[in-house]
């Protein structure tokens, strides 16, 4: 992990995240369980985001050299052709 200490020791994840997490989504989880594990279920949501880097394609591209596409072309196997047969 890149930034330890985010999201705290692995005991305090497992009590405080984990734990709370997989209780609200036991079939018989009261309101208040799954209530609060939809708020630790967005906190780490937005925790977690703040980590990601997302690109579009148009600011990769300024960065990249030109697509290249080549074609290929080659004989199948006897096992290969033998395969493609019997489907």
């Amino acid at each position: 992990f890149t930034n330890p200490g985010v999201l705290g020791s692995q005991e305090e994840f497992r009590r405080k995240v984990l734990f709370p997490i997989l209780r609200g989504r036991e079939p018989d989880a009261t309101e208040s369980q799954k209530r609060k594990m939809m708020q630790i279920q967005n906190d780490m949501s937005s925790t977690v985001n703040e980590f990601i880097l997302r690109r579009i394609n148009t600011l990769n591209a300024q960065h990249l050299p030109p697509k290249l596409v080549q074609v290929v072309c080659c004989n199948l196997t006897d096992i290969q052709r033998n395969m493609y047969q019997h489907l």
